[in-house]
């Protein structure tokens, strides 16, 4: 009775366990992080972006994921080099290769919320001196009107990150501005009209996010020399996605790559704005490059930066769960494993055939009986027992009554039956040779056996 309640209170427990991990995990079968992964299909990855461009492109995409092949494309290929996420980083061997395959006449298109300042630097010669503030664009609109038109000193320090105040020097030069709110538009400046909304969503409700940009101010500001392009707007307040020229080709600049995630490819206005996206692409392949974009120099390349195994499987949720179930069973395993083991099987010798020295056996003691009418008997008992068993005779009838119903059953003929009935009175009752009636009795119980239905 106590093994029963055990058993019991194991299954309840696991029961318990189950639903727990049920409930808890039922409202979050997607990955809201932004991740912005290529090869992933969580809202907020570019999986379905990707795809877009391998299915629209065809034998002109390349994803670029080695050296090798970043090498060859920036030496001698024609197209398009495209950079989505999060915060890129290149390495100098990189950004020199670059700035060749831009000047042959080809288009890069970077899309990260972090500038590549040292490329924009190496192209224009403008050096975005940027630290990263929360000063909301309003805000630096008004203080920037009062500092012009009333020569107010501004109090830079009520308008950036705790710690930065040392390293700012000139306020017009120190804020990459960025915007908070929940949903946005974008309006492309040679079609003010259009606009594409976005919002972001976590799980079911709507949340703000940091969207990157720079005030038209400031951007006019680093623009002196009008060396960059404004491309579109965001919120009517800050310009994204700008150009610049560099020899015969050009270099775009996209501040905020979640407008290229999954989520937005379900609805109208994120498709329409990936298409409008393109119309930059040049004429050639499109190498989606996915190498050198996360360190800015080669000594930033060590073994601390690269993801360990174990953080690849704890970012993904599916595999997450799933070492945890094997953790989880492992250890039950361990715990009842004495339970599962069976006893120790005695050993049994191997067991022989002995139906041959059977049949020597029985045979060596009917030729001692010499008696060839107990034999014949024998015969027949077994030829009655085969009646019984395969047609369901009554062999206790006469001979009248059965030979008939054998007959019928078996299709062999009453004269061959009869034959054998007569051969066992021959053996049993007539001064004939009994061992050569034997033989005749064994002859026709064969052709029965071999013969009947």
């Amino acid at each position: 009775m106590k093994k029963q309640n055990y058993i019991v209170g194991v299954i309840i427990i696991a029961l318990l366990g189950a639903l727990f991990i049920y409930l808890s995990n039922r409202n979050s079968s997607y990955e809201w992080h932004v991740n912005l992964r290529e090869d992933a299909y969580q809202p907020y990855d570019l999986g379905f972006f990707r795809d877009v461009l391998d299915k629209t492109f065809e034998d002109d995409f390349e994803l670029i994921k080695r050296s090798s092949q970043f090498e060859l494309a920036a030496d001698s290929g024609k197209g398009t080099m495209l950079y989505v996420e999060d915060g890129i980083r290149l390495t100098d061997d990189h950004r020199e290769k670059l700035l060749s395959f831009i000047e042959r006449g080809n288009t890069a298109i970077f899309s990260s919320d972090i500038l590549p300042e040292a490329l924009i630097d190496d192209i224009t010669g403008v050096d975005f001196d940027i630290e990263y503030s929360s000063v909301s664009p309003d805000k630096i609109k008004d203080k920037l009107k009062r500092f012009a038109f009333e020569n107010e000193e501004l109090e830079i320090s009520d308008y950036i990150l705790e710690g930065d105040e040392e390293d700012i020097e000139d306020f017009d030069y120190t804020h990459n501005l960025y915007l908070k709110d929940s949903i946005v538009s974008v309006n492309f400046l040679d079609n003010p009209d259009k606009r594409y909304t976005f919002k972001f969503i976590q799980k079911d409700t709507i949340e703000q996010y940091t969207w990157h940009g720079i005030d038209s101010i400031l951007f006019d500001d680093f623009n002196s020399e009008d060396d960059f392009t404004p491309i579109s707007l965001l919120n009517d307040s800050l310009i994204y996605y700008f150009s610049m020229n560099y020899g015969e080709g050009k270099l775009y600049v996209h501040m905020n790559p979640i407008l290229f995630s999954n989520i937005y490819f379900k609805e109208k206005s994120g498709f329409s704005y990936a298409n409008r996206i393109l119309e930059n692409f040049s004429e050639g392949k499109v190498y989606y490059n996915q190498h050198y974009t996360y360190f800015s120099t080669q000594s930033d390349y060590s073994e601390e930066s690269q993801t360990s195994p174990l953080t690849f499987i704890l970012k993904h949720r599916s595999l997450k769960w799933t070492l945890y179930l094997i953790l989880g069973l492992s250890l039950v395993y361990m715990i009842f494993s004495f339970k599962r083991r069976l006893p120790v099987i005695p050993f049994f010798a191997k067991p022989k055939n002995t139906s041959i020295s059977y049949v020597k056996a029985l045979s060596s003691f009917y030729l001692s009986a010499k008696n060839h009418a107990l034999l014949g008997e024998e015969m027949m008992v077994n030829f009655k027992h085969y009646l019984r068993t395969r047609y369901r005779l009554n062999t206790n009838l006469e001979k009248e009554e059965l030979i008939p119903l054998i007959s019928r059953n078996s299709g062999i003929s009453i004269l061959d039956i009869t034959a054998i009935f007569d051969k066992e009175f021959e053996i049993n009752f007539s001064d004939k040779s009994k061992s050569k009636g034997l033989v005749d009795l064994y002859k026709l119980l064969e052709s029965f056996y071999s013969n009947c239905k």
